[in-house]
Order: structure tokens, then C-alpha cells, then sequence
């Protein structure tokens, strides 16, 4: 262990890898403690390092940090650039690995030409952009030996690093962006060599609340639970467009039938309970159904729909989802106490799930392949409020709806809300953020690229991406804002898998330098 501006930090691992300096400050970062809600000592890291090199520096209390560093000779009354990262990290660990994340430092190991972590997530996302910005701020004429390297040329830079972005990317919703005079950004939170980052959508959380009212049921009726399950879900912006079966929809489908169609329903049918998906962003893989049944005839008849949409969805999903599985289980009871859900509450959450909108909702025009709106109906779940007092019991059906063009946004949150008033529910909307909307004209764009062909002899490929990432925060709060994304190879982010490629991390460090010398 050694001291480096009053951190202690694993030594020696990195030693020797060119560039020198992005890999030190690539290890002292990950010796920080840096999950998500825990920013404080590298918050703390940073502004030492500021102050150690005479730059000025900001931190506000969601421990977002700004370092400002003045153009290199012949450069200081240029238009600056920020240069953007954040520095939490995802903590996950192996079951047999005992790690405290709250203050053991990643163990660093290289594998040939990856870096990797002992049996926990490396942290490269977004460790590299760290790195990369504190060799930047560490080097060249604005600083006095032992911190400098051999100058390059830039602009005047904010380096600015901000927090809980795999949480909900609170700290750039919550940064005072009066601060920065930049109209030019560079964020480095891209994990794929030669792809530069254009376009994101951005989002929000859709609740519909159902008020739920009682019935009572009689004794000696038979319980089922209907399952669908088996489905391969996926991340409801990365995987939208894979057109997998949503659980919380298809039950909708199965229920409509058992409870509501007129010739086909089971006759004193009585919705008890009803569950599906277990995060609002995936795509649910799973919902569960408690049902009363009266008689044994019912009983055949519902088994017998359950039958059929197994072999109905079997068919229709036979390409995304061919595991998929719909069954009935006969429970020996009710659960004690269940009283049976009201058939006006319980149309009103089926026709709420069938006709909420689901899936792909427009693709983009600009960039082929994008899809552009979405909405997924993520989790739907029994609610119960108040409970020191008198409970109020809920359905609630919770969507993330995402788009990249903020007015298609708004329609969508028209659309559900239209879907909720029809069906008498409450609803609310919550950690919205903003996208990031193509730009036909951007220098920026064009300078990544322009010095990516120079240095690689390939053309670089501009890609957007269905999930919310922070530029959509600074293109909102900037007006003008001209900006790009990209990083060296990352693989297995969020998992212990996770591993960062050396010769991919020169390359991505090279191509910064150009072009910060070329705009």
C-alpha cells in the first residue's frame, strides 16, 4: 500500500502498462470505495488532486465534482470542452468471494490484454473515464513537476464527474450546470471500441394505481394459480426491439378470457390475486394469477383455455420465446383471510394491461435499426397502503416508457394516462430523465470521427441507444450542446466477468488527445 494525495492505494499492479499515467490513476480509483449512494472518498480523492495541482475545483453535495484546467500554451482563450465520466460503479461479487465494497479495494489482475477483478465488477464503468480525465488534468504546462507528463494540446477542459448514474443518474439531474461554460461535450461512458455514441432516449416511470375492492367467497371452492412463465424477458430499451413476450400482457390475455369472455369464460370465475414482473426497466418474464373456481365442470373448462394459450403462445413466440409455458396448479386452498377481487376491479386491470401501449412504439428515421419510443409494462403487483391505519389496496401497473424525441415522450404518457382514466386508476409519473435527440449537424460528431479513421484506418460507426445515459441530462441543461460518446473495450459490465482490454484502452486514450488537438 502506499499514500497518493492522502488515499491509500493498491501499488503495482499496472506497472509498466503505457500510458503510465492513465493506468496509475486507473488503479487508484479503483482502490476507492465508489458504489452507487457511496461517493464520498472518491469525491474526496478528486478534490485533493485538485488542490494538489492548483486547479480550481468544485464539489456540491451529492458529491458531483468540477475541476476546471486552463488550454495549453497558445490554446487558453478557446472555447472549452467538458470532458464527462461518472464515479460510481456497480458493486457485484461471486457468492464465494468475501469482498466489503464499502471499503475494500478492487483487487486488480491482468489476464494477457484484459484487466480484471478478483471475483467482483472491475469498475471500469466508468473507471476509464476517471482515469482518462485525471491524466488529462495531470499533465502539460498548467501543472509543475512531479504530476506532469509530456504536454499535448487542448483546450481549456471541465472535467466534470458526477454520481449515482447506475442508480437513476441522480447526480447530473442534480448538478448546477450555471457552472460550466462549455457548449462542447465528450463523455466517456461507452464500452465498444469505434462506436461513437450519438443518440439516447430518455424516460420515465408510469404508475397506474386501481383501487381495489373485496368479495367475499364461499367456502369449498377450488383455488388454481395460472402461470405464464418461462419467457426470456431482457432489458425493456436494449431488448424492446427483440419483440419478446411480455408476461404481465400475455396473462392479461389468458384472463380476459377465463373471467370475461361471454361464451367462453368460466362461470363464477373470481380474480384473487395477481403478480408479474419484478422491476419496472425488464421485460417481465414471469406473472402468476390466483384464481376461485366454483364447481368441478369449471374447473375442466378453465384447464382447458389454459391449454389452449399454451399452444397459442407456444406458436406465436416460437422464435423469441420458445420455452414459453402456461399452467394452471390447483392449491388445496385459498390463502387464509384472501377474499376474492370485485369483477369491476379486476376488468378494469385486464383491460388496463391489454390495451396499455407495449413494446416498440416508433422507430427511428434518422438512424436505421434505432427504435425510437417504447413503453414496457414491467411490473404489476397487489398494494397495500396506510397500514398503521385503514389500508387502501391497489392494483398497480408500472411502466418504464422511454423515446429519444421528447414530444413522442409526452404521447406516450398521454396514451397511458388516457388508458388510466378509462379504466377509473390514479396515475403518476417519476424518475423522469431526459433523451438525447440525433443532431443531423454536429462538429463534434464529425471530429471523433474524422480522427478515428486517421488512427485506425476504419471508419467509426455512430450508433444511439435505447436507454437512458447522461448526455441526455446535458443536452437538456445546455442549450447548443454538441456532444459525443465513446471508450475502449469493455466486456461483462455489471457482473464479475467484467474486464477492460489494454491495447483497446491505448487506442480510445490516443484518439482523445487528437482530437482535443483538433477542435
Amino acid at each position: 500500500m502506499t499514500e497518493a494525495d492522502g488515499i491509500n492505494v493498491l501499488s503495482g499492479v499496472l506497472n509498466g502498462i503505457e500510458p503510465a499515467a492513465v493506468f496509475r490513476f486507473f488503479e487508484e480509483v479503483s482502490a476507492i470505495p465508489r458504489g452507487s449512494g457511496d461517493e464520498a472518498a472518491i469525491a474526496a480523492y478528486l478534490e485533493g488532486f485538485a488542490w494538489a495541482r492548483g486547479l480550481w475545483v468544485y464539489r456540491d453535495k451529492h458529491n458531483n465534482v468540477l475541476i476546471r484546467k486552463p488550454g495549453s500554451r497558445g490554446r487558453e482563450g478557446e472555447p472549452p470542452v467538458i470532458i464527462q465520466g461518472h464515479s460510481d460503479m456497480v458493486c457485484e461479487k461471486n457468492a464465494d468471494i468475501r469482498h466489503d465494497f464499502l471499503k475494500d479495494p478492487i483487487e486488480l489482475y491482468t489476464d494477457g490484454d484484459l484487466i480484471r477483478a478478483r471475483g467482483t465488477t472491475l469498475g471500469a464503468d466508468d473507471g476509464v473515464a476517471l482515469a482518462f480525465a485525471l491524466a488529462l488534468l495531470d499533465g502539460g504546462p498548467a501543472c509543475d513537476p512531479p504530476f506532469s507528463h509530456p504536454p499535448f494540446s487542448h483546450p481549456p477542459i471541465e472535467a466534470l464527474f458526477t454520481t449515482d448514474e447506475e442508480t437513476g443518474m441522480d447526480g447530473a439531474l442534480n448538478f448546477d450546470y450555471g457552472l460550466l461554460r462549455a457548449k462542447r461535450l465528450i463523455n466517456l461512458d461507452s464500452e465498444e471500441e469505434g462506436r461513437f455514441m450519438v443518440s439516447c432516449s430518455g424516460g420515465a416511470r408510469v404508475d397506474l394505481k386501481i383501487p381495489v375492492t373485496r368479495r367475499m367467497i364461499p367456502d369449498g371452492r377450488a383455488a388454481f394459480e395460472i402461470s405464464v412463465k418461462s419467457l426470456r424477458g431482457g432489458h425493456s430499451g436494449m431488448d424492446i426491439h427483440k419483440e419478446r413476450g411480455n408476461a404481465n400482457r400475455l396473462m392479461a390475455r389468458v384472463l380476459n378470457v377465463v373471467l370475461f369472455d361471454t361464451e367462453k369464460s368460466v362461470e363464477g370465475g373470481v380474480l384473487c390475486g395477481v403478480e408479474g414482473g419484478s422491476m419496472d426497466n425488464a421485460i417481465p418474464r414471469e406473472c402468476r394469477a390466483l384464481i376461485s373456481i366454483e364447481n368441478e365442470t369449471e374447473i375442466q373448462r378453465l384447464l382447458e383455455i389454459v391449454k389452449r394459450y399454451d399452444a397459442i403462445f407456444k406458436n406465436e413466440y416460437r422464435v423469441s420465446d420458445p420455452l414459453v409455458e402456461v399452467s394452471a396448479k390447483e392449491l388445496p386452498a385459498l390463502p387464509a383471510g384472501r377474499a376474492g377481487i370485485s369483477q369491476e376491479t379486476a376488468a378494469s386491470a385486464v383491460r388496463a394491461l391489454l390495451t396499455l401501449p407495449c413494446g416498440v412504439l416508433g422507430m427511428s428515421l434518422d438512424i436505421p435499426g434505432l427504435v425510437e419510443t417504447s413503453n414496457n409494462i414491467g411490473v404489476v403487483k397487489l398494494v397495500k397502503e396506510n397500514l398503521d391505519k385503514d389500508s387502501n389496496e391497489y392494483i398497480v401497473i408500472t411502466c418504464a416508457a422511454r423515446s429519444s424525441v421528447a414530444t413522442r415522450m409526452e404521447f406516450v404518457k398521454s396514451q397511458i394516462k388516457a388508458v388510466a382514466e378509462a379504466v377509473g386508476a390514479a396515475v403518476s409519473a417519476r424518475g423522469e430523465y431526459p433523451g438525447w435527440e440525433y443532431s443531423p449537424v454536429s462538429p463534434m460528431r464529425e471530429a471523433a470521427l474524422e480522427c478515428y479513421r486517421e488512427l485506425s484506418g476504419k471508419a467509426g460507426e455512430t450508433a444511439a441507444v435505447h436507454a437512458g445515459i447522461e448526455c441526455g441530462i446535458f443536452a437538456e441543461r445546455i442549450a447548443g450542446l454538441d456532444a459525443v460518446s465513446f471508450g475502449p473495450n469493455i466486456h461483462g459490465v455489471h457482473s464479475p466477468d467484467e474486464c477492460l482490454e489494454i491495447a483497446s484502452t491505448q487506442r480510445a486514450w490516443k484518439l482523445l488527445l487528437r482530437i482535443l488537438a483538433r477542435i
